[in-house]
């Protein structure tokens, strides 16, 4: 009798767990992961408008970080979705951030004085970053 008990309880549970609960938890992904890329793209651009990019930075790299667990998260959950997602604008979001999140990076290099390379070499390299994140940065706000 107690085996039967435990079977139904855990084929109650399972019912619970893929028809109820999953449909509000993609939900929460999806809603999560837009929130830290919307603030991604506000934090780069704070950084890009006030040229300061080391001030932000470790802020951006903990938003980055989330975001980074969404997707992942969103990418093992949507095949069991019974509902249709658009995965790619979940791919081409997170392409965006990591393009800017590389460009970032190396402008923050240059303004930390990391990189040895000559300061005479430093500006085609800043405008490069620059001129690139502005470019992203148009193309993400195209996309919404």
């Amino acid at each position: 009798m107690r085996t039967i008990d435990t079977l139904v309880g855990v084929i109650i549970a399972l019912v619970v767990n893929y028809a109820v609960s999953r449909k509000r938890y993609i939900k929460y992904l999806w809603a999560s992961f837009n929130s830290d890329y919307s603030d991604c793209l506000n934090i780069i651009h704070s950084m890009v408008k006030n040229l300061d990019f080391s001030s932000l930075y470790i802020k951006l790299n903990n938003k980055h970080s989330e975001l980074q667990e969404y997707y992942n998260q969103l990418i093992d959950e949507i095949p069991y979705s019974k509902e249709t997602h658009d995965i790619n604008t979940l791919y081409y979001k997170f392409d965006i951030v990591e393009q800017l999140i590389h460009h970032v990076h190396g402008l923050y290099l240059i303004e930390k004085k990391v990189s040895s390379i000559d300061t005479s070499l430093n500006e085609p390299i800043y405008k490069y970053h620059k001129d690139s994140i502005l470019s992203l940065l148009d193309q993400s706000t195209e996309q919404k």
